[in-house]
């Protein structure tokens, strides 16, 4: 016993404090979030940043195969889409925070840029 209380009560709470870091994460993500996406060459870079965190994915601009529309999750029952983009072996998402018409403008752009890629 804590505090003269069952274990089962602090146990009772974890899912509670899960769910608010949860909650929180999307907010900070959200206000101190950032996602690049470069090309350099025949390279590309896709960087994912919050705060002093930063998760750099790389790879060959040939391996760029497609680009679309997925849902990633749902939130009070309405869909939250992702762009995942297509790179060889590779599946990279981003644009949570975008507005629809924002996620299907740049995915519109990506295909445009992948299409006119050299085929390998």
């Amino acid at each position: 016993m804590l505090s003269g209380a069952p274990i089962f009560f602090p146990l009772f709470s974890i899912p509670f404090w899960v769910v608010g870091l949860g909650m929180a994460g999307v907010v900070v993500n959200g206000l101190f979030g950032r996602v690049d996406f470069q090309v350099v060459g025949d390279r590309f870079t896709l960087t994912h940043q919050i705060l002093f965190w930063r998760r750099v994915t790389s790879g060959l601009s040939r391996d760029l195969s497609g680009v679309e529309l997925h849902t990633a999750y749902t939130q009070n029952s309405r869909p939250v889409e992702v762009i995942t983009l297509y790179a060889g072996a590779q599946t990279l998402t981003f644009g949570t925070m975008l507005s629809r018409a924002e996620k299907e403008w740049l995915a519109d752009e990506l295909l445009a840029f992948i299409r006119q890629l050299p085929m390998p």
